[in-house]
């Protein structure tokens, strides 16, 4: 049999080259970034996703480029793709939200709130989230922010409750079947100790008869002896 070590090396030898590929491009890209060229830093980010497809923050990165240069719908990809490969990646929701936002539509701009309560609702803190719904929206944002945490509130207070009653109650019927296992328990011994009593004087006249009979054998056998002597 022939084993191929070469093709297993230069494999491992090719992934490690792309995510080192992937990261120089990135570097490149957040340098174009910062100095303010959104075109060149977008087209950076693009030839890094090539290298690593599944690098989510890559799209994410690219996003914001994309915001940056005003092509909303390539944003609003990317920040989709973003959120596919990490759902827990907070970022993912705010280029979300921000594309939507910047769509000018009033149904997008409220899309892009829901989104953000929804995200900050699962008990994620974030301020830039914060600070974006507020751009959006306005106070009333922080005002629905509140109203929900309040209400989320009330339904951990009403499950505690809930659980509590149910304990309660559990509690309640474990103690009522000890209480009355007991009483049955006692109910049995006295109807035992009636019977007894009931059966006690049975005894006491066939005692009698025997006694009787042995004192009145003894007084035959006496005088059966006076006769004789």
């Amino acid at each position: 049999a022939t084993v191929n070590y070469g093709a297993s090396h230069c494999s491992t030898a090719t992934a490690a080259y792309s995510m080192g590929d992937s990261e120089t491009h990135k570097a490149a890209g957040n340098a174009h970034f910062k100095a303010g060229d959104y075109l060149k830093a977008a087209a950076a980010y693009t030839k890094a996703i090539k290298a690593a497809p599944e690098n989510h923050v890559l799209y994410s990165n690219r996003a914001q480029a994309f915001l940056k240069l005003n092509k909303v719908s390539k944003a609003l990809d990317d920040a989709d793709k973003c959120i596919e490969l990490d759902p827990t990646f907070v970022k993912g929701y705010h280029r979300k939200a921000s594309a939507l936002h910047a769509c000018g539509e009033a149904a997008k701009s409220e899309e892009a709130a829901q989104l953000l309560l929804s995200v900050i609702g699962s008990g994620i803190d974030d301020k830039e989230l914060l600070r974006l719904g507020v751009q959006i929206k306005g106070r009333q944002f922080v005002e629905l922010v509140d109203a929900q945490r309040k209400k989320s509130g009330e339904k951990d207070a009403d499950k505690s409750n809930d659980a509590e009653t149910k304990a309660g109650a559990a509690s309640g019927a474990a103690t009522k079947e000890r209480s009355d296992g007991g009483e049955r328990a006692n109910k049995e011994g006295k109807g035992s100790e009636a019977e007894g009593a009931q059966q006690a004087p049975e005894v006491a006249p066939k005692t009698a008869e025997k006694t009787a009979e042995k004192v009145a054998g003894a007084g035959a056998d006496k005088a059966a002896a006076v006769t004789a002597a």
